[in-house]
């Protein structure tokens, strides 16, 4: 008996459970209802909730299926008939210390970002209550939040906001007669527009990758890799292990894929290597954090071979889930020169994958890149255990702020520039 949108982890809550010992079972959270169900008798199957309730079973469950709780309990109560919504309110303001918060003295609307980089991107506002006993209360589900226009940012009863378009629109409310508000601002996405670009023209045995655009100069790490002063950059491949030496990648400055609305990437790359899961990049972290491969993070990824195939991927760390996974029909061909495109336009929902200017599969943009934790921005390694990349990366690979275009036709509107591959990126 759940509800969408479970208690934020890593904070105190109020749960409440009753039964009206007829049929109707209500849930709770910091003092709003947020579920009613009709569960049926205590001998249906359908009490299951009430069953442990009585076996004062909190912290775990009777059924193979249940979790233990991870976390922390400061006050558990029974009571003999049911709550009102009043009475839950009110508990909820007392805490599990039973003190009796005071007068009203002020209340506040806070937000997490006044400004949303585009539409899609979204925030969360609360509206927080100073009593004379009890400060920085979280009345937000007490409120009824709205939003002066939600064709540009809607609101949910629990303050969460989402931009739809360009523009401005009120968020308000009222807690015990006292208004709040905060003015939300909506942008449009930046424009086209190249951030960075390595060339790998430098001599042999430097160890600086170098942005001829931005700043974000990257640096040769591991064994192996270098440059052969031509405008390729070898990567050896072989071990990712911490215990083993690690073969050659580059290692790009934090924050490239984060500060970005959409994006894209591209480069020329000739693959050497064989065996899954071998990278061209990874821009994110892992779960272990910066300089760690032991997976399970967020993250943008290209493989040359994934399970099978050539594949892009956004893993989210909402969820723990790859919500953009585009897979081409065949991994790159070895030993021979290829041009790669991931388009990632997150405003419009819409991820594209191609090969040599022809796009070879697409789908959602699931995941806002201001929410990845790009930690480890790497050409050649992964995220996780994986082999390192081997072959070559020539001239440049591109990554930059928006989105390239596709013709009708499906070819990639781009075109080398004299004496170089594309110049073209966002």
């Amino acid at each position: 008996m759940g509800w969408s949108g479970t208690p934020v982890a890593g904070q105190w809550h109020y749960l409440v459970y009753t039964y009206d010992g007829v049929n109707t079972a209500r849930v709770y959270a910091d003092g709003v209802l947020k579920t009613t169900k009709n569960v049926g008798t205590l001998s249906t199957h359908a009490d299951l909730p009430i069953r442990l309730a009585a076996q004062a079973n909190t912290a775990g469950s009777d059924f193979d299926f249940g979790q233990a709780l991870s976390g922390y309990l400061a006050l558990v109560r029974v009571h003999t008939g049911k709550l009102s919504d009043a009475d839950v309110a009110n508990n909820f303001l007392f805490g599990p210390t039973l003190s009796p918060p005071g007068a009203l003295e002020s209340v506040a609307l806070t937000v997490s970002a006044t400004s949303l980089p585009g539409p899609r991107f979204f925030g969360q506002a609360q509206v927080v209550a100073n009593f004379a006993n009890l400060k920085n209360v979280n009345v937000t589900g007490f409120s009824e939040l709205v939003s002066s226009n939600p064709e540009v940012v809607t609101v949910t009863p629990t303050g969460a906001y989402t931009a739809v378009k360009a523009g401005t629109a009120t968020l308000s409310g009222t807690y015990q007669g006292r208004p709040v508000s905060q003015l939300i601002t909506v942008l449009n996405p930046p424009a086209l527009k190249l951030m960075h670009r390595y060339s790998f023209n430098e001599a042999p045995g430097s160890t600086t990758a170098a942005d001829s655009v931005g700043s974000a100069h990257g640096t040769l790490k591991g064994f192996g890799a270098d440059f052969d002063g031509t405008g390729r950059l070898h990567l050896p491949g072989g071990t990712a292990s911490a215990a083993d030496p690690v073969a050659g990648y580059v290692d790009l400055p934090n924050g490239i894929i984060s500060s970005l609305v959409n994006l894209s990437f591209e480069a020329w790359v000739t693959w050497e290597g064989s065996g899954a899961w071998q990278r061209i990049f990874d821009f994110g972290t892992s779960a272990g954090g910066e300089d760690v491969v032991n997976g399970n993070g967020n993250y943008f990824f290209l493989s040359p071979q994934g399970d099978t195939y050539l594949r892009f991927a956004v893993r989210d760390p909402r969820t723990g889930t790859e919500p953009t996974q585009l897979t081409a029909g065949a991994a790159l061909a070895t030993g021979t020169e290829i041009y790669v495109a991931a388009i990632y336009d997150y405003t419009g929902n819409q991820a594209r994958l191609y090969r040599d200017a022809v796009q070879v599969a697409t789908g959602v943009a699931a995941v806002p890149p201001n929410i990845i934790n790009d930690v480890n921005n790497w050409l050649g390694r992964s995220q996780w255990n994986d082999a390192m990349f081997q072959g070559v990366v020539q001239r440049v690979p591109h990554l930059g702020r928006g989105t390239l275009g596709g013709a009708g036709d499906g070819e990639l509107r781009c075109r080398p520039e004299p004496g170089a591959r594309a110049q073209h990126a966002t």
